[in-house]
């Protein structure tokens, strides 16, 4: 039985999901111990309390966040499950004028986390005793010391088993 070769676009998708899934993640995690705000020439883009808000105008000229712009739900001493965005979902908000784009951090990071985990799941191999490491193909009484079907070297106790 010949194993299917894995494709090098899934190797590709999934290495590239992991590290999607860890950029996240410590903009995640580090969003609940310090606000960060990007400047940007149409107002700013911050990370604040598990969440990542695009924000119209809402920066002072030493590029801090201005406490009395922020949504009222996020302002003041929040809640363990508030520090990390658990409790936030998708909004967009008009404060004084100014507008302001809410997304979790959680929502990007489960969109990244789950098809990363079911490619990885594919991709994971079981060769039973005797087969090829690289194709799966059984070498049984093979004597050449070489996997006719793949051409990849293999042991002398594999093929004996």
């Amino acid at each position: 039985m010949t194993m299917p070769k894995r494709s090098r676009i899934q190797r590709i998708l999934k290495w590239t999901g992991v590290v999607v899934c860890v950029v996240i993640l410590t903009m995640w995690l580090t969003s609940a111990l310090r606000p960060t705000l990007f400047r940007t020439p149409f107002g700013g883009v911050a990370w604040y309390h598990g969440a990542v808000m695009f924000l119209e105008g809402a920066t002072n000229d030493y590029g801090y966040l201005e406490e009395s712009r922020l949504p009222p739900n996020l302002a003041g001493p929040p809640k363990w499950h508030e520090t990390l965005g658990l409790s936030a979902l998708p909004q967009s908000l008009r404060l004084f004028g100014k507008l302001m784009i809410l997304m979790p951090l959680w929502l990007p990071f489960l969109g990244a986390a789950v098809p990363t985990a079911i490619l990885w799941h594919r991709d994971r191999r079981t060769v039973e005793p005797g087969c090829c490491q690289r194709c799966g193909y059984n070498l049984t009484g093979n004597t050449s010391g070489i996997c006719p079907e793949c051409g990849e070297p293999c042991d002398a106790e594999v093929r004996a088993t």
